[in-house]
């Protein structure tokens, strides 16, 4: 057997394992579905670079890794922890999940307006079957091997429900934190997320860690958005170094709604971010927007569908990377447009800046139309520092390195200041700032030269 079989085998058999003690943290109607799950997943398996969607992406290092996909038990995480990880922003407003799993204990408190509720799945099961279950139980899922997986080891996340014209003043905040004791796990949190008709509101995700070990978060959130509803959803992955973390967004669009993501990979050993957008109905506006930042030997993995299943649809992509170092990027965005789904307006562009001679970017931006009366433009470019824009700085006075800083920052802040929520974008660009010093100081231990450009 190859590593990949093995792998396989390893969490076909831990299911089998504990598969009662799952039963019994969920209703009935859940088993079946966890069955069908690993079944699908022993059918795909691990992907191997043979997958055209993994063609630059290796999961070998997961497979070695052995990991147990089943949680631990609480690790006594406190609130100092959260104030201590969070810093300035511990005085806000937080759904804590601690290891994927729901603690209140760890949160905020915060009063919720009466028509949005926000709760752990787990006990949003059991009080609304009739919205969760389809949504659980989608054939469709069941085709990408580590949503399979999660589909199979869930038992907690974050059920977020905005009621119809409802529009909450402040964002949803969740953080999801790797505790200790996740070392040598892997973390199955599932988010489902529900703007009704009319809705309107803000939801950011953030991954952090307090784990120095290797870990896996393997994270899936479904959308669904009604009539006429708008989510703004910011995901801010700050895991540690030494982690792998995939998630998968699935939104699922009705007539004039409005969905806009902004996403910022920052952390992570080997980072994947998958996000299938459908417009399902007339009138639908989707963004995409995106950031990577790589340095040292991280791996980003941005995959990105556009699905324009009806006519009269608006879609713009913006995927920004900078990689520095041995550092390693990927991005693959397709947009469909099918035969019904005329009048279709699709733009997609992802530029990368590599700032480093050993940092290397795969990018392949794809337009699949199958309809005669759109318009669609697609492209990418990778490129360095802009030597004009360089001199200019340092004609001014201003050194090499902090030139070199300041265009970088600036290359990032047109995905920092598109999201917007004042207190949303004072985060990321909090944690842009903070990954780029992390990066200068350690370039600084390692001897590298002054001039080079983190």
């Amino acid at each position: 057997m190859t590593t990949l079989d093995t792998a396989q085998a390893h969490f076909v058999s831990r299911f089998g394992d504990c598969e009662s003690r799952l039963a019994d943290a969920g209703p009935e109607w859940l088993a079946p579905i966890r069955r069908a799950a690993i079944e699908r997943f022993a059918e795909l398996g691990f992907p191997t670079r043979r997958n055209e969607a993994w063609k630059y992406t290796s999961v070998a290092d997961i497979a070695v890794a052995s990991l147990d996909p089943e949680p631990p038990a609480r690790a006594g995480v406190s609130r100092e922890d959260i104030r201590a990880l969070l810093g300035s922003e511990a005085s806000h407003e937080w759904f804590v999940f601690e290891d994927g799993r729901f603690a209140p204990e760890l949160s905020s408190g915060e009063t919720l307006p009466p028509n949005v509720e926000v709760e752990g799945l787990a006990s949003a099961l059991g009080k609304h079957p009739e919205l969760i279950r389809p949504l659980l139980d989608r054939a469709d899922l069941l085709d990408r091997p580590f949503a399979a997986l999660n589909d199979a080891f869930q038992r907690d996340g974050a059920f977020i429900r905005v009621a119809g014209g409802a529009s909450p003043q402040r964002p949803i905040q969740l953080l999801f934190v790797a505790s200790p004791a996740a070392s040598g796990r892997v973390a199955n949190p599932r988010n489902i997320i529900q703007i009704e008709r009319g809705a309107m509101a803000a939801v950011m995700l953030r991954f952090e860690s307090l784990c120095k070990d290797v870990y896996w978060t393997n994270a899936m959130t479904q959308i669904l958005l009604e009539e006429n509803a708008e989510l703004d959803l910011l995901t801010v992955q700050s895991e540690s170094d030494t982690a792998y973390h995939f998630s998968s967004v699935d939104v699922r669009q009705k007539r004039d709604s409005r969905f806009r993501s902004h996403h910022i990979a920052l952390g992570g050993a080997l980072a994947r971010s998958e996000i299938y957008a459908r417009l399902d109905a007339p009138g639908v506006d989707c963004t995409l927007n995106g950031l990577f930042l790589g340095d040292g030997h991280q791996h980003h993995d941005s995959q990105t569908t556009v699905d324009h299943a009806s006519p009269h649809g608006t879609s713009r992509e913006l995927y920004k990377g900078i990689l520095g170092d041995h550092s390693r990027g990927v991005f693959n965005g397709s947009v469909l447009v099918r035969p019904d789904a005329q009048k279709t307006n699709a733009q997609q562009f992802n530029p990368n800046l590599l700032i480093s001679d050993d940092a290397q970017i795969n990018t392949k931006p794809t337009l699949e139309i199958s309809a005669d009366d759109v318009k669609c433009s697609h492209g990418s470019t990778v490129g360095r520092l802009d030597e004009d824009a360089l001199f200019y700085l340092r004609a001014r006075g201003v050194d090499e390195r902090a030139a070199r800083q300041m265009l970088t920052v600036a290359f990032a802040s047109e995905i920092a200041n598109a999201v917007p929520q004042d207190s949303l974008r004072a985060q990321v660009e909090q944690l842009i700032a903070a990954k780029l010093e992390r990066s200068r100081s350690a370039m600084k231990t390692a001897g590298r030269s002054p001039e080079d450009p983190l």
